[in-house]
């Protein structure tokens, strides 16, 4: 007993001296001491102002991490932040001498008075005020300090015309939901950009802070807060090397379908998969457009797209045309043939039969008509049975035999030119035919199969003109919008 008594003498004793209590006692220090005068009687809820003329002026300024997302379908943007917020509550000072010294203490957030700013526009699952359990850090002279770690999801109005090189600028509104601009108001707001990452999609070109003000027209009153405002660049080289790239090549490799000839048979096919592949890739970047704007990427994409379904209705057109059993009708004949004809406008029309076989092969009846007149004209030289002929009983005088003798020898030198003759004749008979047996089976090409090769290559022409022409425009807009981005940024520095 005598030691129970003595232990509970030293536990009052120890209260009354130290302020604390064995098992479970309060502390008594500076802190403790500081929190419970601070807290003792302080409500929350009240408004931090001595009279009903004082403003409150709290010191806004936001630490930006990193730009996480800006979904054009859905129009939103998502970062990451932290936001400093600075104010003056009266009721929340102390002198340092009385207790030891202390400058500043921290405090839980949900035990002083905390503005109710919002994030308008707000898009994400919360509300969009600035809450959180982080501590506040209350120093001496009154003025509270409270640093958000934030994620921030807004609406932003993107302006997808330019696409892969478009330029976003988007707006992030902060302020009071319930105190008008006479009670509170925003000042010295200000944006950090010392821990702030890059994104893989969008460059950081700007981010300012400006003043806003929003009314509210039922409850008659004007808030004021802080808008920040952030410039982004998207980054076109991803876009460009694996979107726009392979698009343009595909639907060049399209256009070589009116080079290949009718009857290698793959005409069709090749078109018809170019064209899949053209609608697979013009869907797959459809997904990253909102519906209501239509960029000039999509209109240069869909003109690929239109120029290369055309290219597959001309292909059968083609095809059909050079398998053609009808007669050709002489407005056609005029069109493909005629003085101005398209013929004239194309680098190559075939000739209806075999090179050289004709042409050659009526010089040569020519040439065997001529020498048959040659050969028949040996026999008109000499009347054998006129003049010289003679009985051979008849003696023969020496002028006689002179005679004959000259006309046997004129006669041999015509035998030896005959000769001659015939065997020129049959060494060009024996060319021709060889000729005409490497031709063999050779199909002379109807009127039909020339005007497809020449509409093949007047539709190469016009695609390639389309397609070139799409291109230069396309490149021109993008100039014309980067200086007229220029002379936009000369005209904001002035």
């Amino acid at each position: 007993m005598i030691l129970a008594e003595r232990v509970v003498l030293v536990s009052i004793l120890a209260t009354v001296c130290f302020g604390h209590t064995v098992g479970g006692t309060r502390i008594h220090t500076p802190y403790s001491k500081l929190t419970r005068d601070l807290l003792d009687g302080h409500d929350k809820h009240v408004f931090p102002a001595n009279s009903t003329e004082d403003l409150l002026e709290v010191a806004f300024s936001i630490s930006l991490d990193q730009i996480d997302e800006l979904d054009e379908v859905h129009q939103k943007i998502s970062l990451t932040a932290h936001i400093e917020q600075n104010w003056y509550n009266p009721h929340l000072s102390w002198n340092p001498a009385d207790y030891d010294g202390i400058t500043d203490i921290r405090l839980p957030a949900d035990k002083v008075w905390l503005p109710d700013t919002v994030l308008y526009h707000n898009v994400g699952e919360k509300s969009g005020l600035l809450t959180s359990d982080v501590n506040v850090v209350v120093s001496h002279d009154g003025y509270v300090t409270w640093v958000v770690p934030s994620m921030l999801r807004a609406s932003c109005q993107v302006d997808v015309t330019y696409v892969p090189f478009d330029t976003q600028r988007c707006i992030l509104h902060f302020a009071s939901w319930s105190y008008s601009k006479d009670l509170l108001t925003f000042v010295n707001d200000t944006v950090l950009l010392d821990s702030y990452k890059d994104n893989g999609e969008w460059m950081l070109l700007n981010a300012d802070t400006v003043p806003f003000f929003a009314s509210w027209t039922h409850r008659k009153q004007e808030m004021q807060g802080v808008s920040l405002v952030l410039v982004l660049k998207r980054h076109s080289h991803f876009c460009v090397l694996f979107k726009v790239v392979p698009f343009i090549l595909v639907a060049a490799v399209s256009l070589l379908v009116f080079l290949l000839p009718v009857d290698s048979g793959e005409k069709i096919s090749l078109v018809i998969t170019n064209l899949l592949t053209l609608v697979l890739f013009y869907v797959e970047i459809s997904d990253y457009f909102p519906g209501k704007d239509f960029p000039y990427l999509g209109v240069f994409f869909f003109v690929f797209v239109c120029v290369v379904l055309s290219s597959c209705v001309l292909t059968v057109l083609v095809i059909n045309t050079y398998h053609s059993q009808r007669p050709v009708p002489g407005y056609v004949h005029q069109l493909f043939f005629g003085c101005w004809g398209l013929q004239r406008y194309v680098w190559y029309v075939p000739r209806k039969c075999a090179p050289g076989i004709h042409h050659r092969g009526s010089s040569r009846r020519k040439q065997t008509s001529h020498s048959r007149v040659q050969v028949e004209g040996v026999d008109n030289k000499r009347d054998f049975s006129g003049n010289y002929s003679r009985s051979i009983s008849e003696p023969l005088n020496p002028i006689d035999q002179d005679k004959v003798y000259q006309t046997v020898l004129g006669i041999q030198n015509d035998l030896y030119q005959a000769v001659h003759r015939i065997e020129r004749m049959e060494s060009h008979l024996g060319a021709d035919r060889a000729e005409r047996e490497d031709y063999e089976g050779f199909e002379p090409l109807s009127e039909w199969k020339i005007i497809a090769i020449i509409m093949d290559q007047i539709f190469f022409l016009i695609s390639t003109a389309i397609t070139c022409s799409a291109c230069i425009s396309f490149v021109v807009t993008l100039i014309c919008k980067q200086d007229m981005d220029e002379l936009h940024d000369v005209t904001m520095d002035m």
